[in-house]
């Protein structure tokens, strides 16, 4: 009775020590879970006191961010030819505003995954933001060398949102709307899914709008609407809306400042 009670005990004991015997695989996918619940800043205090089977967090994270890239490195460190950690981190640099962070990641994602665009949109964005026009648009030509419909879709669109941001709005007019005949038959993911396209008609009412046509830009915000009916767009909307009433111009231009230019 002694020799079958020692094993039950011990297994016990070490249950409720959390995973001590686990392959690196388990390991890596129990990590990037523990990523994945850093949501919150009550998350973060959860974490910090061990929530569940994750590792507790350092006293000196704080924020989601921090949190989200704490387990991220430590799943890296088990699986370092994945794309999946490294292009989390760079999100999350990104949701920051660290937009030299986040290119280094997405550019180390983009060496572990060759027929994935997503990490060199991830990369083209950055640029664009960093203010790097012509490193931007030396990778869009990179893609469109792919000669696929895809390819030349995902071009015109990221070459259009560096126009736009220049203020060549007529090339940036051409961009968008041969990105979106494409996408209109083909669909509006930037290449494996994480990123869209979605906003273009966004882009083009601004443009209609800045060369003095108010009925075009309601006609393609509208358009844009209809492609995008996420909650907290729409709360977002709403909000505005509560604010008392404006013109369209201004009206367009929160929602750019406060919504699309947080996203891609």
């Amino acid at each position: 009775m002694t020799k079958r009670l020692i094993p039950l005990a011990l297994y016990v004991a070490l249950i409720s020590c959390g995973p001590v015997f686990e392959s690196d695989e388990e390991a890596y996918r129990r990590h990037m879970h523990c990523a994945d619940r850093a949501t919150t800043e009550e998350s973060v205090d959860k974490l910090q006191r061990g929530f569940a089977f994750c590792d507790p967090l350092p006293l000196h994270i704080s924020t989601p961010s921090e949190a989200r890239r704490h387990y991220l490195e430590k799943a890296w460190e088990l699986k370092k030819d994945s794309p999946d950690p490294p292009i989390a981190i760079a999100l999350s640099y990104w949701e920051e505003g660290a937009y030299s962070n986040a290119l280094e990641f997405f550019d180390a994602a983009r060496a572990r995954s060759p027929g994935d665009p997503s990490p060199i949109v991830g990369m083209i964005t950055m640029h664009r933001l960093l203010g790097d026009e012509e490193l931007a648009l030396t990778w869009t030509k990179r893609i469109e060398e792919e000669g696929t419909d895809d390819g030349r879709k995902i071009a015109r669109y990221l070459e259009a949102r560096v126009h736009y941001d220049a203020g060549r709005y007529e090339e940036a007019r051409e961009g968008f709307e041969e990105a979106l005949d494409i996408a209109e038959k083909r669909g509006f993911f930037l290449g494996g899914g994480m990123f869209t396209m979605k906003n273009t008609e966004f882009f083009l009412a601004q443009i209609a709008l800045e060369e003095g046509d108010a009925v075009e830009a309601d006609a393609h915000f509208r358009a844009y609407i209809e492609k995008n009916s996420e909650p907290e767009l729409v709360s977002y909307m709403n909000w505005l809306a509560d604010q008392g009433p404006q013109d369209q111009a201004s009206y367009y231009d929160q929602i750019e400042a406060g919504w699309i230019r947080t996203r891609q």
